[in-house]
């Protein structure tokens, strides 16, 4: 026997008038509060599986170097060394830091699930009072035993999700998802 779910038309208008209203009140900005008087750490607790975006960081520009006064026009040596090339600034990486907690947290990684740019550095953190690791499903990466408060990283050069879980603990699982940057 089957069993047919009926809906009267008049309610699925209703709704339907409800949802129109409710999307046109939030396109027209008479949007009241704002999710930046939340802490980062809030807006974790308040969707914990969300994927947390970490954006690469720019180096701040550097004023030019003042003009020197003028100085006499350098004489050429046979022996005096060729000119120093002017220092490379490092490129800066974008740094994510995921703690791996114990049993009794609602999540054994936090965040469990990231989104970085390739080039960024992803630090796992033990906050747990026993060793625990971190293995990527695919064989990415491994970081043997983590001992308790210590941290271990790895590079995210690669474009793609990497799921992983605590070697000392198959259930505790997280992932990690890389996008082009």
């Amino acid at each position: 026997m089957t069993r047919r779910l009926t809906t009267s038309r008049p309610l699925l208008t209703a709704i339907a008038v409800a949802l129109t209203l409710v999307a046109a009140a939030c396109g027209d900005g008479t949007r009241v509060g704002s999710d930046d008087l939340l802490t980062f750490e809030q807006k974790q607790q308040a969707n914990p599986f969300a994927p947390t975006t970490v954006a690469p960081q720019e180096a701040p520009e550097e004023a030019p170097p003042p003009a020197p006064e003028e100085a006499p026009p350098p004489q050429a040596h046979e022996d005096a060394p060729p000119p120093e090339a002017p220092p490379q600034q490092e490129e800066q990486r974008a740094t994510l830091e995921i703690r791996i907690a114990g049993d009794t947290e609602r999540s054994q990684f936090q965040p469990p699930a990231a989104r970085v740019f390739t080039g960024s550095v992803i630090v796992w953190k033990n906050a747990d009072s026993v060793a625990r690791s971190v293995v990527s499903d695919e064989g990415w990466f491994d970081s043997g035993p983590i001992p308790p408060g210590g941290t271990w990283q790895w590079v995210a050069n690669e474009v793609g999700r990497f799921n992983y879980s605590d070697g000392t603990r198959p259930y505790a699982v997280g992932y990690v998802e890389v996008i082009a940057g």
